[in-house]
């Protein structure tokens, strides 16, 4: 079962399930396009943001199929 395992990719942080993996992405390329810290290009800018573009739609198909199939 997927909520069972560890994600790979976050240390062990977060539990490997359909939510978190979108959210944790779209939320760490949000933080990267907001940290005065870092100096990114434009195409790492696109890149981040079509990053969180499609986690966050991802994310969107997923809650609405789980609401659909409540109703």
């Amino acid at each position: 079962m997927p909520g069972d395992t560890v994600a790979p990719d976050t240390g062990g942080i977060y539990p490997d399930n359909d939510l978190r993996t979108p959210l944790a992405a779209a939320k760490a390329a949000v933080s990267c396009l907001r940290c005065r810290d870092i100096q990114l290009t434009a195409e790492d800018r696109g890149e981040l943001l079509a990053t969180a573009d499609e986690s966050l739609r991802s994310e969107e198909r997923r809650v609405g199929k789980e609401c659909r199939s409540r109703w």
